[in-house]
């Protein structure tokens, strides 16, 4: 502002001082050329005077005609001297303030002539007479006067010529003072202006230069995933506002990163967790496949003991008893194992929330990039405007464009450093989807393995239904050998089953077991990249 107000003042004052050469050109213009053309307005009216006296001489005859035209002569005579004498005191009048006319001889030629001309008119007159005295004979009244009206033309040509040399010498004064003026403003404004710009260029360094680099050293700080840096820089200015927004963006970011780090840290305790109840599931899983096997080879036993039932009831009825303890120990398992995978799902339910929460927090991080992206480019327009502003300020603008092109070289780094924090997000969220993914597809499995379970279950209720039915009949050995045989045929398909189920929760349990140390791994990953940042 303080050097628009120097350049101002320089204007303000050369358009004062044209403009005091204009009034100058126009007071020039109101005398001397008023003077010159009042002296050829009396010279018009003294040779239309003249001229009058023809008439007279011409037209003396009528009475009528020469009355008219010696009145005209007298009226024309009667102007020259009133224009005339009123030109005389101009003159005389401009003479005692203007150097130019006192040096003039063309007040004094005036007065000749006013002199002149009335001793012209007593001449005329006398003329008059004698041209009426000779019986109105043209010839004697233009001899009374003849050539009388000479020394007054001439005296008032020299007027003419004394003014418009005067004329002449006003307007070359003028000129030259005017051609004064307009190089003496020219070089005063120009002087304001280089001591606006270097006054700019001051102002600048303290106001824009110092501030850009220390915004530039904390963003600097932020490039380097160092938000633990104050941005201490406040203005009201376009580079406070800049500030503003950085300093905005790093308490999100500190925040968000406070967030997510918390969260990987669920998530790895939750991924460690469900590896080690998948591993105490695959375990129980074994067990009672074992069991299932043990199961599958006493009924096959069974089957075998049933075609000799007839020949020892003693020895039927020790094994229905063995069957029934064997099928309420299975009963009994399979009852662990629906627990124990009941557990393992709600550990995979919370797993997935886990994820979930994850995924999000990643998607709040990529919006936050867009507002890093969008400081970027801001910060990059700046930087552009600048090296315009620079181009148009010429040499004098040189270190403010080098200071734009470190500006624009900030921008740019930011935004690479943006892509390749969005490259490591997209490839978290990518890993939490996939994460997510697998979850869903252990819960689904785990569902089966509980239905699978509760049939297991049903077909141990069978067995120990069978087990009592051939308690009751163990009186009838003999008579339902054949009806036995058939049941534990039955049985020893139900204990097949129930094995191939067993084999399928196991391979499922191993499934979820991997699945949650590929979990954990991404967990120990993300910590790892999250670990890099310092809030």
């Amino acid at each position: 502002m303080l050097s628009l107000g120097v350049v101002l003042t320089m204007v303000i004052w050369g358009v004062s001082s044209l403009w005091g050469q204009i009034n100058e050109y126009q007071g020039l213009i109101e005398h001397e050329a008023t003077d010159q053309q009042q002296v050829l307005v009396v010279a018009g009216e003294f040779k239309v005077q003249v001229q009058e006296w023809k008439n007279v001489l011409l037209r003396g005859a009528d009475d009528r005609q020469r009355d008219k035209y010696w009145t005209r002569f007298q009226n024309n005579e009667a102007k020259v001297q009133a224009d005339a004498t009123e030109l005389l005191l101009t003159l005389v009048k401009e003479a005692k303030t203007d150097p130019r006319h006192q040096q003039s001889n063309a007040g004094e030629l005036l007065a000749k002539f006013v002199k002149a001309h009335k001793a012209m008119g007593i001449s005329y007159r006398n003329g008059y007479n004698a041209f009426v005295a000779a019986n109105y004979d043209s010839s004697v009244g233009d001899k009374a006067v003849s050539g009388i009206d000479r020394e007054p033309a001439k005296l008032l040509a020299m007027v003419a010529t004394e003014l418009n040399v005067l004329m002449q010498d006003a307007s070359k004064d003028a000129f030259e003072h005017s051609q004064d003026v307009i190089l003496t403003t020219v070089i005063s404004v120009a002087f304001g202006i280089i001591a606006a710009i270097a006054l700019f260029l001051t102002l600048a360094g303290r106001m824009i230069i110092e501030p850009v680099r220390a915004l530039t050293k904390s963003i600097s700080h932020l490039a380097n995933s160092d938000y633990s840096q104050e941005i201490a820089f406040v203005s009201k200015d376009e580079i406070g506002s800049l500030a503003d927004s950085a300093r905005l963006m790093q308490e999100n970011m500190k925040s968000i990163l406070s967030t997510l780090m918390q969260s990987a840290n669920q998530a790895e305790n939750a991924a460690s967790h469900l590896s080690s109840s998948s591993a105490d599931a695959r375990k129980t899983a074994t067990d009672q496949q074992l069991q299932t096997e043990q199961v599958a080879a006493a009924v096959h036993q069974m089957s075998t003991t049933v075609q000799e039932v007839a020949k020892s009831a003693q020895i039927a009825a020790s094994s229905v008893q063995e069957a029934d303890g064997l099928a309420k120990d299975g009963h009994i398992v399979v009852n662990e194992t629906v627990e124990a995978i009941n557990k393992l799902a709600a550990e995979v339910e919370q797993t997935s929330v886990v994820i979930e929460s994850l995924a999000q927090d990643s998607q709040s991080i990529g919006s936050i990039l867009d507002v890093i992206r969008g400081i970027a480019d801001q910060t990059n327009l700046l930087a552009l405007n600048a090296a315009i502003e620079a181009a148009r300020a010429g040499d004098q603008g040189r270190g403010f464009a080098v200071v734009a092109d470190e500006v624009r070289s900030l921008a740019k780094r930011t935004q690479e450093s943006t892509s390749e924090i969005q490259a490591m997000i997209e490839k978290l969220q990518a890993g939490a989807v996939d994460a997510v993914a697998i979850l869903v597809s252990g819960k689904e499995q785990t569902k089966e393995c509980v239905t699978k379970a509760a049939l297991t279950d049903i077909a141990l209720n069978d067995i120990e239904q069978a087990v009592t039915a051939i308690k009751d009949m163990t009186v009838h050995i003999a008579s339902a050998s054949e009806e036995q045989s058939a049941v534990a045929e039955e049985i020893n398909q139900s204990v097949i089953a129930i094995n191939r189920s067993t084999e399928v929760t196991v391979e499922n349990v191993a499934g979820i077991e991997n699945a949650s140390e590929e979990v954990n791994a991404m967990s120990k990953e993300f910590h790892r990249i999250t670990s890099n940042f310092k809030v």
